[in-house]
């Protein structure tokens, strides 16, 4: 089974303004930004990436805002997500389906969180 580490995700309340300050006063690049709160950003040609997350589109007010993430890629999900529940690491909520992209975070003993997903395509 595929896995790839994608990139670090950073939730934050304004893309625009997010993406200016890490292209603008850190030196990333800009590899996409998507109308629904995401950018991706890379540290040289082939340097780490980064993800920008609209915080609205994962907390509600009040809620406590969510620690960056490494976002793990892999192209088979349910099998990683039930591997992951037998050696008794915790899994959070499940979101996507089918072919469509499927997602959930998982949490290591202090809390920490990692973001797994799967865009139905195979890791190449």
């Amino acid at each position: 089974m595929a896995k790839l580490i994608t990139e670090t995700i950073y939730h934050v309340s304004d893309v625009k303004e997010a993406v200016a300050f890490y292209s603008e006063k850190l030196g990333f690049t800009v590899q996409t930004v998507e109308d629904w709160g995401w950018a991706e950003l890379t540290l040289g040609p082939d340097g780490p990436r980064i993800g920008l997350l609209l915080e609205s589109t994962v907390r509600k007010p009040g809620d406590v805002y969510p620690a960056p993430r490494i976002g793990i890629r892999t192209d088979e999900f349910h099998k990683e997500v039930e591997g992951l529940k037998e050696r008794g690491v915790r899994v959070g909520r499940l979101s996507g389906e089918g072919e469509t992209m499927k997602a959930c975070n998982f949490y290591d003993e202090d809390g920490n969180a990692f973001f797994l997903w799967d865009n139905g395509q195979a890791i190449e």
